[in-house]
C-alpha cells in the first residue's frame, strides 16, 4: 500500500541533507586522495546512520516534540545546554557567511559578462537575501523539495551523459595529511540531525516507520554526493576547485552550466531563509531577545564576518564540520546514554548499542574536533 507521507519524510529528509555542501565535496575527497577519499566517506556515512538513528531514538523515548537544544535541557545539566546553544549559534552564523559566499559566486557565473566582482555580486546577494530575511518570507523556502528534486535528476542525467568520459587513472593517490580538512567538510555536509523530529511529525501514527525513513534517506542522499564526485573529480583529474562550480564551467556546456548555477542559486537562497528563519525563532524563543535585534544581527554578522576576511569556503565549512558539528554529535551521544535510562516512552525501534561503542563514538568524534586545529 502506498504510503504518502512515508515518501514526504523521505524527501523532508534528504532535502535537508543535500545542501551546498556538495559543492565543497569533490575538493575535499580529491584532497585525500580519490580512492582514500572514498572509503573515508563510506565510513563517515556508516556512523552518520548510526547517528541519525540514534537521534530517532532519542525522539521516539521522548514524550512531545523538541529539538536538540530542547533535548539537552531535558536530560543533561545546564552546562550542556549552554554549549549547544553557542554551537548553534556560531556554527549559523558562520554557514550563513558561507552562503553569501557562494550565492556571490553562483551570481557572478551566472552574469558572466559583467564587469563587476565577486565581492560585488557578494553584496548583492547580501542585499536581496537581507531584504527576504526582513519580510520574513517563510513560503520560499518550500520551493527546496522541487531544487532538489531538479538536482538529483541533473546530476543523475550527468553521471549518465559523462560516464564514458570519466578518468579515474591519475586520481589515486592518498594524502592522510588532508584527512582533517575532509573530515570535517563529509561531516558537515552528510548532516541532516536536524530534519529528524520533523520525520516524526509526518510520520505521525507510524513512527515505526521512523527507522527505514532514515536509513533510506542517509543513503540516498550520500549515494546523490558520490555521483557528483564522481562526475565532477573523473572530468577534472587533480584540477579540483575549492567550489564546484569552477570546474562545472571547463567541463559542461554553457547552457547547461547556466542551469546548474540558477538552481544553486536557489538552493543557496532557500537554505539562507531556513537558517535566518531558525536563528530568528531560536533568538526569539530560547534566548528571550527582542524579535527586531534577532533580525539586526542575523543580516549584519555574517557580511561583517566577511569584511573581516573570512572568506575561504572549504575552510569554514570545514571548521563548522569539525568543530560544531562534533560537538553536537558529542552531546547528541551523552543525551542517548540518558534516554535509555530515563526515557518516558517507549520506542518504536531500539539500536541496542552497548556503552562502550558509544564512548568509543565519543573518542572518535573528540579527535575529529580536535583536527580543527590542523586544518
Amino acid at each position: 500500500k502506498f504510503d504518502s507521507n512515508f515518501f514526504y519524510a523521505l524527501s523532508v529528509l534528504i532535502g535537508a541533507i543535500v545542501g551546498v555542501g556538495i559543492f565543497a565535496l569533490p575538493y575535499a575527497v580529491n584532497q585525500v586522495g580519490f580512492i582514500g577519499g572514498l572509503i573515508f566517506f563510506s565510513l563517515l556515512v556508516i556512523f552518520i546512520v548510526f547517528y541519525h538513528l540514534i537521534f530517532g531514538e532519542i525522539i521516539l523515548r521522548t514524550k512531545g516534540e523538541h529539538r536538540l537544544l530542547g533535548y539537552t535541557k531535558i536530560y543533561l545539566n545546564p552546562f550542556f545546554k549552554h554549549l549547544i546553544s553557542f554551537s548553534t549559534v556560531v556554527s549559523f552564523f558562520c554557514i550563513l557567511a558561507v552562503y553569501l559566499l557562494i550565492g556571490g559566486q553562483f551570481l557572478q557565473s551566472i552574469f558572466s559578462s559583467s564587469s563587476l566582482t565577486l565581492d560585488n555580486y557578494i553584496i548583492i546577494f547580501w542585499i536581496f537575501s537581507s531584504i527576504l530575511v526582513v519580510c520574513g518570507l517563510k513560503t520560499f523556502a518550500k520551493i527546496e523539495l522541487i531544487v532538489d528534486i531538479f538536482l538529483i535528476l541533473i546530476i543523475g542525467a550527468l553521471f549518465i551523459f559523462t560516464f564514458p568520459e570519466l578518468k579515474f587513472n591519475n586520481i589515486s593517490n592518498f594524502e592522510p595529511n588532508n584527512l582533517f580538512l575532509a573530515y570535517g567538510t563529509i561531516f558537515f555536509a552528510l548532516m541532516g540531525a536536524s530534519a529528524i523530529p520533523d520525520v516524526r511529525s509526518i510520520l505521525k501514527n507510524k513512527e515505526k516507520k521512523t527507522f527505514w525513513v532514515i536509513i533510506s534517506g542517509t543513503i540516498i542522499a550520500a549515494l546523490i554526493y558520490l555521483i557528483f564526485i564522481f562526475v565532477i573529480t573523473g572530468l577534472s583529474g587533480n584540477n579540483v576547485e575549492k567550489l564546484a562550480t569552477e570546474n562545472m564551467k571547463n567541463i559542461f556546456p554553457g547552457q547547461f552550466s547556466l542551469w546548474m548555477y540558477l538552481l544553486g542559486l536557489i538552493l543557496v537562497l532557500t537554505s539562507y531563509m531556513e537558517s535566518s528563519h531558525f536563528l530568528r525563532e531560536s533568538f526569539l524563543y530560547d534566548f528571550n531577545l527582542n524579535k527586531f535585534f534577532g533580525i539586526f544581527v542575523i543580516i549584519f554578522i555574517p557580511i561583517f564576518l566577511i569584511l573581516l576576511g573570512v572568506n575561504d569556503f572549504s575552510k569554514i565549512i570545514a571548521l563548522v564540520g569539525s568543530i560544531f558539528g562534533s560537538i553536537d554529535a558529542i552531546v547528541l551521544l551523552l543525551i542517548y546514554l540518558k534516554a535509555k535510562k530515563f526515557g518516558n516512552r517507549e520506542p518504536e525501534y531500539s539500536l541496542k548499542i552497548s556503552n562502550p561503542l558509544i564512548y568509543f563514538f565519543i573518542l572518535i568524534l573528540s579527535v575529529g574536533f580536535l583536527s580543527s586545529f590542523w586544518i
